[in-house]
């Protein structure tokens, strides 16, 4: 980028907020988790778009392997607490709309009224 150590901060404001950029781009784009639920015609698809998106994107020789986020939050330190709250806000903003999407099949009967949404949603986040 042609931007040296020094500067960062000047053209960033700081390393935080580098990555915090970092991060908006990451999970940005046409194809986000958020929408994948959203245009999914059920939990299951849902669900099933989501694994399928992380296998290709973690496990692809075309990508980084892993989660940018997954992998920032366990190397979070002390003093970057609010990183590692920002971080996990995307991860529930994500588990509660696959929980919301579970709810509503169990509403119109596409799925059965004893299953636990919010385990169901906590597994597959769990998975990816």
């Amino acid at each position: 980028m042609g931007v040296k150590p020094s500067s960062i901060h000047t053209v960033f404001g700081d390393k935080k907020k580098l990555f915090l950029l970092a991060v908006a781009r990451y999970t940005s784009g046409p194809v986000t988790a958020q929408s994948m639920i959203a245009t999914a015609s059920s939990a299951r698809e849902a669900a099933q778009g989501l694994l399928d998106a992380a296998v290709l994107g973690f496990t692809s020789d075309d990508t980084p392997k892993g989660c940018l986020l997954a992998t920032s939050a366990i190397s979070c330190s002390a003093a970057a607490q609010d990183v590692k709250a920002e971080l996990a806000a995307i991860r529930i903003d994500v588990e509660a709309r696959l929980r919301d999407k579970a709810l509503a099949d169990i509403e119109a009967r596409r799925l059965p009224a004893d299953i636990d949404a919010d385990a169901l949603a906590a597994h597959t986040l769990a998975v990816i």
